[in-house]
């Protein structure tokens, strides 16, 4: 029996749980960013316009930013292992519904967007993920663990639109009776087949296993990690988190669990951009039609997915190096940096949409302001999505991990799940927002007000950075087996 008293035999079974949790959010990220590159598509089949885009895309973050809450509040109560299936069992009655999205009388885009909707609930079982990862870790292993994890949503968002792009030459596609088999309905075929895999997966691997808590007398020193060996922790935040004993009284710090709310919010808007108007984007700067606009998605989401995976690999031994806070700012500075090279400087302008007699969809650019702004040099787009495929991961990775260590010990699903809703709404209203700011003014006010948001997260940051410290109180969980 180890320090944290478990046996050799549940120290590997608690982490093959674990494991199954990571490719459990690695099959959410496939089936969520298979979709992606096609759905603007998709929708213009459907009757959808450009603006109704916004409100398809935000359908899935407003199921899971209502679903979060409340999957994370019921695995308080209930087994993770049923809440799991349920979950799964929406996503797939959700992406059959996308699938038959053509066939159903009415507004079409609606249905599509209740489709969307319904998986949302059912992917907030991303909360689900997050509270297991963060219950069943000690606080040594929590950054190294959540950064795994991000690493393994990291690979879905690489691995599903690369196979996205594998489905662009089936057009027109199969049909037998209502049912269609083409590039655009592909996606979500795949999404219902990883989600029985999922299901799978659980069934054989995850055994219910977390932390609980011993009484305040029986906590280590400060300094002191939970298997009573040196800390791995920087040592400018070992002694922030000795100083903030005297503050909260090893107690959970709100002003700085909501402060980190707010920032995680702030950088999910970012990936609300990259989500919403990438596409679009790419087809009216540099006049790619639908096919094309969805190949070259997929290749560059693919490599510079590459590089955020390697991202999140490397972010806990600088966090190790020069402390976690200060590697968080470092990176949000990254992240602000890829967005300035968002902003077009030109030479030239946007082509100008023409009516293309031989493809349905529209090609070249048609918005009011494509005629007012320079063209968004193809190098920058490039550079731009480099910087930001290395800021944005690891600045995440850090929120979730100083935010989960900022929480009393114990079971967290409610707190993961209010972390977890912070990000869907971010990514229910930056869809709203961001393409009504798109439509109307292009991408040079678009990605001014983004980099404003995140430079308000990053000040905000500042501010509270000296209460910004692992609990004390989480070094004194223990190990037990749920049954």
């Amino acid at each position: 029996m180890n320090e944290i008293g478990e046996t050799k035999q549940q120290t590997r079974q608690r982490w093959n749980s674990i494991r199954s949790i990571y490719f459990t959010n690695f099959l959410n990220a496939v089936a969520f960013s298979i979709c992606l590159s096609t759905m603007w598509q998709y929708l213009e089949t459907l009757g959808g316009t450009q603006a109704f885009l916004g409100i398809v895309v935000s359908a899935f973050s407003l199921g899971q930013l209502s679903g979060s809450p409340y999957w994370g509040f019921w695995s308080n109560y209930v087994k993770f292992r049923h809440l799991f299936y349920l979950t799964i069992s929406m996503k797939i009655a959700g992406n059959l519904m996308y699938i038959f999205a053509a066939s159903v009388p009415g507004r079409r885009d609606i249905f599509m967007a209740e489709a969307r909707l319904l998986v949302g609930i059912g992917a907030g079982n991303m909360a689900l993920c997050n509270a297991y990862v963060s219950q069943a870790t000690t606080l040594k292993e929590r950054t190294n663990a959540v950064a795994n994890l991000a690493a393994s949503g990291g690979l879905g968002f690489i691995f599903g639109p690369l196979l996205g792009v594998a489905f662009g030459g089936v057009k027109p596609g199969y049909t037998i009776g209502e049912l269609t088999f083409d590039f655009l309905r592909a996606p979500a075929f795949c999404s219902v087949l990883f989600e029985l895999i999922n299901a799978t997966c659980l069934i054989i691997w995850f055994q219910e296993m977390s932390f609980g808590v011993k009484s305040p007398a029986a906590a280590p020193k400060v300094g002191i990690n939970d298997s009573g060996e040196d800390d791995e922790e920087h040592p400018a935040d070992k002694v922030a988190r000795s100083r903030s004993v005297s503050v909260t009284g090893g107690g959970q710090d709100n002003v700085a669990v909501f402060t980190m709310l707010f920032i995680y919010f702030g950088i999910m808007v970012v990936l609300s951009v990259f989500e919403t108007i990438s596409t679009p984007l790419a087809m009216d700067e540099y006049a790619w039609d639908a096919q094309k606009a969805d190949i070259m998605g997929g290749v560059f989401s693919g490599m510079f997915g590459l590089i955020a995976v390697f991202m999140f690999i490397v972010v806990k031994p600088i966090s190790k190096k020069i402390g976690e806070r200060q590697t968080m700012i470092s990176f949000l500075l990254v992240t602000i940096l890829g967005l300035v090279l968002y902003i077009p400087f030109g030479p030239g302008k946007p082509k100008p949409w023409e009516p293309q007699a031989d493809d349905d969809f529209v090609v070249g650019c048609q918005d009011k302001w494509c005629s007012k702004i320079p063209q968004l040099n193809f190098a920058q787009y490039i550079l731009g999505q480099i910087f930001v495929a290395i800021g944005y991961p690891c600045a995440a990775v850090m929120v979730f991990a100083i935010y989960s260590k900022l929480l009393a010990a114990g079971r967290q699903g409610v707190w993961m799940g209010l972390v977890t809703a912070a990000g869907s709404s971010a990514r229910t209203l930056g869809p709203l927002f961001i393409t009504s700011i798109y439509q109307n003014y292009g991408p040079q006010v678009t990605f001014l007000v983004i980099i404003g948001l995140v430079g308000c997260s990053l000040t905000l940051m500042l501010l509270v950075y000296k209460r910004l410290v692992p609990n004390v109180n989480q070094a004194s969980a223990t190990f037990t087996a749920a049954h």
